[in-house]
């Protein structure tokens, strides 16, 4: 998306809910550009389809190979806050071999922290009204 025109971003969009709607049944709601790249042509194709348009609150470089799984999650349990929408990867979109094994360790630690600091967990789509 990050090269492409309004009328690419449009067909790329429309193509894609359509796919959704005809594999799972259901009607996307949300959505969250590769990258979190936004530009005016992603606003106006997301607000055709009626779509929420979400990022993220904050990162944690999780993505660089020299953070260990305990330092990732001690920077999630710094920054959490109530209503947050942290940015942890589950792949790599520049490296297909990125390894991500530090990230799903600290995950069930990240969990727990948080149900200690007495939050829950809720679908995206419980934010969309």
């Amino acid at each position: 998306m990050h090269f492409r025109g309004p009328r690419r971003i449009r067909e790329e969009l429309e193509r894609t809910h359509e796919l959704i709607v005809v594999t799972t049944g259901r009607v996307p709601r949300s959505f969250r550009a590769p990258h979190g790249y936004r530009n005016p042509f992603v606003g106006v194709a997301t607000r055709r389809l009626g779509y929420t348009v979400f990022g993220w609150t904050f990162g944690v470089w999780d993505s660089d190979p020299r953070v260990s799984a305990e330092e990732i999650r001690a920077r999630v349990r710094r920054k959490l806050r109530p209503g947050a929408i942290i940015l942890l990867h589950d792949g790599d979109g520049y490296d297909p071999r990125g390894d991500r094994r530090r990230t799903a360790a600290a995950l069930p630690g990240i969990i727990a922290d948080a149900r200690s600091a007495g939050y829950t967990f809720r679908p995206l789509g419980d934010l969309v009204l």
